[in-house]
């Protein structure tokens, strides 16, 4: 441990603003003169060394003895049944630290200088948390693991299913848990250039003027590079950042290496033998190698089990099939389909004309392709990306998401009328509420307008006035005016009202949705004929399902626009083909035995369709399905080739 004998303003992102006195653990010895450190708060960053000393148990007359008293309790003598709520937080005198019941220790006055206001936006999460939450659990660490989302209203997976097989839309419904790993935060540099859209070459590396400036950003040996570019964007306030690339830089060989998006830059750095630095470079004309199975390459992916709409938010690979593009400003667009918006996000048909700066329709085979442009400033393509993510699979992950970024979201849904979304994101906001983050909830609330999130952030702030009025870092978070405006509202009042209830989550209809979807075939862009039976479907649901189907539909699509795309399945009966169509929309389907056996062997398998396989597979295995009509096609399948190592 070392101890501060200066008071230290952050001033730099990374940097961690502590005061005279304050003892802090090393985490990272010194380097360059600073030295890594984590404050009791568990805030972490770098201080001058030169403002330290080593911390000794008594320094000098002046330093607090530990109380002989004040032993540490073991919660692990305390019976699990016993839940005893921690005692009410009050007021005290600012040179008097209290710690207990009846133990007060003096504190001589100490000089105090101006520190940063955000250096301790932690301590009240750290200390407090919301009366929602039981807070008499010690969970160690190491023993914490992050739950998955917990099943959606109305969505039991212990019925029994209406029809041969069922399966949920998502795998949060019963996948594996994810074990939280510690890891050491390490602050990186990433240089950019003054001149943000300059192209840099190697033979500019020789003008120190060149990535002179710097963003700090704060990373562990597993955060990959696409992290990297999107926190440093976010501090550029760059819209875009598709044509920007991050590169290794060796100054003195003059030399810059193309990092791919998965690449982890502090592994990078700790195993290199060279002094080398980190920059985001505008670079357009730079071609990534496509891989050869460039859909599953892609970030918005699914796990084993779910529906597959979701990989439709890249929406790069799926371009040819779209009929609705958004032009969010700067050349920025993102593509969907209107028969999924026509279910899912029906007011996008008919978006407010306040938002929209210019509008074009365009004849297709299937209907008119509609184009959008939003006035600049209103949407991001990241929200964008959230919104048609929520539509496509009914959730959004908030663990991976940043309280404003759910704000953002909120206020998109709000300006958009898409209720459902809108409902979800206030749901968890309001379930999420603590001293933790309604600081931020109220600023964030004031600055987007959004007036009904800011009186929930307020109740909440009435029911816990004692802790909420009494945090300093709570006013350096929202400033000096909502604070009054706060005070105001609170002294206004006769009595304490009622905490609210937050809203309520809405039922996740994604199943119903897109089975309804497939009824209607609104917008259908592709057919295949068996006989007389003819069965429309949506390209880009098939393609999203499979890359094998997306290399079809992208290599024998036609330009016509007035004639559909058609395509032939040999050896499959229209039946069996109906249900492989009801299994890939919606997870449900009611096909007898002999057309599993079928599309097993004809296009589930060769095509790839991995949860449809465990679909057909798992219909195979009902005894009560088996009879003499289906049994000798079901063990002649079951000896394939394609069979060997399935478990039947």
């Amino acid at each position: 441990q070392i101890q501060m004998i200066e008071t230290f303003v952050a001033e730099e992102e990374g940097e961690l603003g502590v005061e005279i006195g304050e003892v802090l653990d090393v985490i990272e010895p010194d380097q360059d003169g600073w030295t890594y450190v984590q404050n009791v708060f568990g805030e972490a960053g770098l201080v001058p060394t030169g403002f330290t000393q080593a911390h000794t148990v008594a320094q000098d007359d002046n330093t607090i003895q530990k109380n002989p008293k004040m032993e540490p309790v073991n919660m692990s003598s305390i019976p699990e049944s016993e839940n005893v709520a921690p005692p009410p937080i009050a007021a005290h005198p600012r040179d008097e630290k209290v710690y207990g019941e009846g133990q007060k220790i003096e504190t001589p006055e100490m000089p105090r200088k101006r520190t940063s206001s955000f250096s301790k936006m932690a301590a009240a999460a750290a200390a407090i948390v919301s009366p929602r939450r039981d807070n008499s659990m010690n969970i160690s660490m190491e023993d914490l693991e992050i739950s998955e989302p917990s099943k959606p209203p109305g969505a039991n997976t212990m019925q029994a299913p209406l029809t041969p097989t069922m399966r949920s839309p998502r795998a949060a419904l019963g996948g594996e848990k994810q074990t939280l790993i510690k890891l050491t935060p390490v602050i990186v540099r990433v240089y950019t250039n003054e001149d943000i859209h300059k192209e840099i070459e190697e033979k500019d590396l020789a003008n120190d003027r060149v990535l002179k400036t710097f963003k700090s950003i704060r990373a562990t040996g597993q955060t990959p590079v696409r992290q990297f570019i999107e926190d440093v964007a976010k501090k550029l306030l760059l819209p875009d950042t598709r044509q920007f690339h991050m590169f290794i830089i060796d100054r003195k060989a003059l030399s810059m290496k193309l990092l791919r998006e998965d690449d982890r830059p502090v592994e990078i750095q700790n195993n290199s033998p060279n002094d080398i630095q980190f920059a985001l470079i505008y670079a357009p004309k730079v071609k990534i190698k496509e891989p050869k199975n460039k859909a599953q390459d892609t970030r918005w992916q699914t796990a084993q089990g779910d529906l597959t709409h979701r990989r439709l938010v890249n929406d790069v690979p799926y371009l040819k099939f779209a009929d609705l593009t958004l032009n969010l400003g700067n050349n920025v667009e993102i593509s969907t389909f209107k028969a999924i918006v026509e279910i899912r996000f029906p007011s996008l048909l008919e978006v407010d004309e306040s938002l929209v700066k210019k509008k074009r329709e365009k004849n297709m085979a299937h209907g008119v392709g509609e184009w959008l442009r939003f006035h600049d400033g209103l949407f991001t393509l990241d929200v964008f990306q959230h919104i048609f993510d929520y539509m496509y699979t009914g959730t959004l992950e908030f663990v991976k998401l940043e309280l404003e970024k759910i704000i953002l979201i909120y206020s998109a849904a709000q300006k958009l009328r898409y209720e459902g979304l809108f409902q979800y994101v206030r749901s968890h906001v309001e379930s999420t509420i603590g001293t933790h983050n309604v600081f931020l909830l109220i600023k964030f609330s004031e600055e987007f307008e959004l007036q009904e999130l800011k009186n929930f952030a307020f109740n909440f702030c009435f029911n816990n006035w004692q802790t909420v009025s009494s945090s300093k870092d709570g006013l350096a978070i929202i400033g000096l005016s909502l604070f009054q405006e706060m005070t105001m509202e609170k002294a206004g009042m006769q009595e304490t009202p009622a905490l609210l209830e937050p809203t309520p989550t809405p039922e996740n209809t994604i199943i119903p949705d897109f089975q309804k979807v497939r009824s209607l075939m609104h917008f259908a862009d592709a057919v295949s004929v068996f006989g007389n039976l003819i069965i429309p479907y949506h390209r880009c649901i098939l393609a999203a399902a499979s890359p094998k189907f997306l290399q079809m539909f992208l290599k024998e699509s036609k330009t016509s626009s007035k004639k559909l795309n058609q395509y032939s399945f040999d050896n499959v009966s229209g039946g069996a083909f109906k249900g492989l169509i009801d299994l890939i929309y919606s997870g449900t389907t009611n096909i007898s035995p002999n057309e599993a056996c079928e599309l097993l062997e004809h296009i589930v398998v060769p095509f790839e369709l991995h949860s449809v396989r465990e679909d057909c597979e798992a219909l195979l295995c009902q005894e009560k399905l088996i009879n003499e009509s289906n049994v000798m096609n079901i063990l002649r399948v079951s000896y394939l080739k394609m069979s060997e190592g399935r478990a039947h």
